[in-house]
């Protein structure tokens, strides 16, 4: 009797301690398996984190891209537009000076400005002046007029077929050229002061 019962202790006692290391199994198991989520979990979260930096990356870089292809077109629309409007102030500028030499009085004036500029700039001496066919004595009288305290100027008319608006002012090799194609002739300094004309009445 005793003996079935120090049996019956040893079985319990074997399987309460079987019952134990199931139980430390388990645990063992369900915290291996918290760290393998947990790990799992990292690793996708930084997975994703890298994912999205790469798709922000690459949403910058295209934005990057979008804009400066809008501002190169945008540079493109501008440099035709003002390429269209110098155009046609070139035109209108040529026009406006062809209007001026036609008129007496507005004649008048540029004659009297190139002389008056001739006069800060040339030596002294024979000088030429060269125009066209729109000339008359009165002009010349103006001129000499304005020449006439200084003794020491000269001054020769001569007619030029090639100039048709416009004077050129000559001595000894220099020339003053105050006609209209001399005056275009630095087409880049007169298309920079048209392009700044331009631009302002554009910003007003």
């Amino acid at each position: 009797m005793a003996d079935d019962k120090r049996e019956q202790a040893l079985i319990r006692h074997v399987e309460a301690r079987q019952r134990e290391r199931c139980r430390e199994i388990l645990e063992e198991a369900r915290v291996q398996a918290q760290e393998i989520v947990r790990d799992a979990f990292a690793e996708a979260r930084q997975r994703v984190s890298g994912t999205i930096a790469e798709e922000r990356e690459l949403v910058r870089r295209r934005i990057r891209e979008s804009r400066a292809r809008l501002a190169t077109l945008e540079r493109l629309r501008t440099q035709r537009r003002h390429a269209e409007l110098l155009t046609r102030a070139e035109v209108g500028l040529s026009q406006a000076l062809e209007a001026r030499w036609q008129d007496a009085q507005g004649r008048e004036r540029w004659v009297r400005n190139v002389v008056s500029q001739a006069l800060e700039v040339l030596p002294r001496g024979q000088w030429e002046l060269w125009h066209g066919e729109l000339w008359d004595e009165a002009t010349a009288e103006a001129v000499r007029e304005q020449t006439a305290e200084r003794s020491d100027i000269d001054v020769r008319f001569e007619t030029k077929e090639h100039i048709q608006v416009g004077l050129c002012v000559c001595h000894e090799g220099v020339v003053l050229d105050a006609t209209l194609e001399g005056l275009l002739a630095h087409r880049d300094a007169v298309r920079e002061r048209l392009l700044a004309h331009l631009t302002a009445v554009h910003e007003r």
